[in-house]
């Protein structure tokens, strides 16, 4: 008898039928899809195609309860992770033909034969299938992995399943953009527009409101003066920052806190290397000081507005505008974040493709060109920008930074890497 279960589908509430006749019964893709609720409709589309996707892929080969061997048990070998994984690069209804096809007593020879006849998925959509399956995949082993803890699980079985996730990230590969796009980012010129810029502009001649333009001043300048990164910043919270005594700088604290329990962003940043310290020069530290002034009115307007339980939380750079009261108070996000930063090169007259990391790649630059001048060696360079952009000892990116002093001779270099 047909059982129906509904999940959180592209368009609410969907009956997953084909999913669940005898030994289809999906439990877990169930559960996983529930819990999207709150994700934004492409994101809860992608996954629900994703999960499609790897149920055709699994009767094709033949996989039986591929869920529960996952979260439970040893999983599958690579061989078959492969062929899940080739499946992802073709549109779901050229797979599903095949799948016909195999009805009528096609073997399995026959099927690899049939599948490389098919014309290819787009790059997009395979990329975006592909990042669900694998968070599909790595959502079944901590499900099973929190389960199993409280069982014994005999050794051979326990490293059996740690190889099994270090297979799915070897074989289930998201392609990155094309390095030529990468690159394109780094325009010497748009670099030396926006250097020139970060040196002279007034916030207020940028952005209409005062309290936004101090804001978003105060977050480029740490990456441009203080080297964090895009997520460092926003991951900051008000008792991060100590001011310098005496022969001590002032000092910004690194966390990462992706899993602080006042996070609540769908997209959330992250400190790329961990916690750490950094320091930052008088002129931006007294700009933070200003901002936290600042603050204090926004506190005060959000009780006014009565949206003073947005503000119950201890993030530094908050949503601004009084304009979006849905927003207003809440951490900045990502999106947010890139959005102010196209506003600055707009203002600047730079016409290509930045994003915000530019600040921290002109920080690095502009360190190699003050260390040179001071007569410093390449090797004291390198050992220095290790431990002053938090890079490991193993990184090439000082010595890459050091070789070239200045951007169009770095971006010749990492044109013909």
């Amino acid at each position: 008898m047909l059982k129906l279960f509904k999940a959180t589908g592209p368009s609410g509430m969907v009956h997953m039928s084909t999913w669940i006749k005898g030994e289809d019964l999906d439990i877990f893709a169930t559960a996983y899809l529930a819990g999207m609720k709150e994700q934004p409709d492409n994101t809860r589309e992608n996954h629900f195609a994703a999960l499609n996707t790897l149920r055709i892929a699994c009767k094709l080969y033949d996989i039986y309860q591929f869920d529960f061997r996952m979260s439970y048990g040893i999983g599958v070998d690579r061989a078959l992770l492969r062929r899940i994984n080739e499946a992802f690069n073709y549109k779901k209804k050229d797979l599903q033909k095949v799948l016909e096809r195999k009805k009528t007593g096609a073997d399995l020879f026959d099927i690899a034969t049939q599948l490389n006849a098919l014309p290819p998925a787009e790059t997009s959509t395979i990329k975006n299938r592909k990042i669900a399956l694998r968070r599909y995949l790595n959502w079944l082993l901590d499900h099973g992995d929190r389960v199993l803890r409280n069982y014994h699980v005999s050794p051979e079985e326990t490293a059996k399943r740690k190889q099994l996730r270090a297979n799915v990230e070897e074989v289930v590969v998201v392609a990155r953009q094309a390095s030529f796009k990468l690159r394109s980012k780094l325009n010497p010129y748009d670099l030396l527009l926006l250097e020139d810029f970060m040196e002279s502009y007034d916030f207020r001649d940028v952005w209409k409101e005062e309290v936004t333009g101090l804001r978003n001043k105060v977050m480029f300048d740490l990456q441009f003066y203080g080297t964090l990164r895009t997520g460092e910043v926003l991951l900051l919270k008000h008792n991060d920052t100590k001011p310098g005594r005496r022969d001590y700088p002032n000092e910004i604290r690194i966390e990462d806190r992706r899993n602080d329990p006042e996070e609540t962003r769908i997209r959330r940043p992250a400190a790329k290397t961990g916690a750490g310290v950094v320091t930052v020069p008088e002129p931006t530290f007294k700009l933070i000081e200003e901002w936290k002034d600042a603050f204090l009115d926004i506190e005060d307007d959000a009780l006014e507005l009565g949206l003073h339980h947005r503000m119950e939380h201890n993030f530094m750079f908050v949503n601004t505008s009084r304009r979006m009261k849905k927003y207003y108070g809440r951490p900045l996000t990502i999106s947010g974040y890139n959005f102010a930063f196209k506003s600055l090169c707009e203002a600047a007259g730079i016409k290509g493709r930045l994003g915000p990391h530019a600040l921290r790649h002109l920080c690095a630059m502009r360190y190699v060109r003050r260390r040179k001048q001071q007569g410093n060696s390449n090797d004291i360079i390198i050992r220095d920008m290790c431990q002053f952009f938090r890079w490991s000892r193993t990184s090439d990116m000082p010595k890459l930074y050091s070789a070239h002093e200045n951007h169009a001779s770095l971006y010749e270099a990492m044109e013909q890497d």
